[in-house]
């Protein structure tokens, strides 16, 4: 039986929002630990790539131990257009335990813009997951970020990927 791309994309949004909701749950869900909790790389600069809804580059800014600047330009193969992001994102840190590199639960909030005929524009709430490599000159990540676009038309879409940084100390 043949679907629709509408019907494939809908399911794609259902099963990407209850994952986005699990992880906000598990963030909120457990109180960070301070003293003993494992650092990320002293690296304040990271470039890669996403490959998800969108497809691109992927960059990072670390602005202290628990948070970052995310950006990245990206190409929608889904609705051909161009997306740029922005996000501030915070870490939480010891919730998964790992016995080599670092793991992370991220989340955060910033925007996006889609480049098309019609333009778009609105917040974006990413929750994911980091790993940081040993030796820490390589990150990798996934998270799935919900946007809720409130120019040219007001609608719910969810954006979500996996990716790797190099890491520029």
């Amino acid at each position: 039986m043949l679907r629709s791309s509408r019907t494939r994309g809908t399911r794609r949004r259902h099963f990407v929002t209850g994952l986005a909701g699990a992880l906000v749950t598990l963030a909120a869900g457990t109180p960070a630990r301070a003293a003993d909790e494992p650092a990320p790389p002293n690296a304040p600069w990271g470039l890669g790539i996403i490959v998800g809804e969108p497809t691109g580059l992927s960059g990072l800014h670390a602005i202290g131990r628990h948070r970052a600047i995310d950006f990245g330009a990206a190409w929608s193969l889904d609705g051909d257009s161009m997306h740029l992001h922005a996000d501030h994102l915070w870490f939480s840190f010891g919730r998964f335990p790992v016995s080599e590199g670092t793991l992370a639960l991220h989340y955060g909030i910033g925007g996006r813009a889609r480049v098309h005929d019609n333009g778009g524009l609105g917040p974006r709430f990413p929750v994911g997951l980091t790993y940081w490599l040993p030796g820490g000159a390589v990150s990798l990540f996934g998270e799935v970020a919900p946007v809720m676009e409130l120019v040219e038309d007001t609608h719910l879409d969810v954006e979500g990927g996996l990716g790797a940084r190099y890491l520029f100390r």
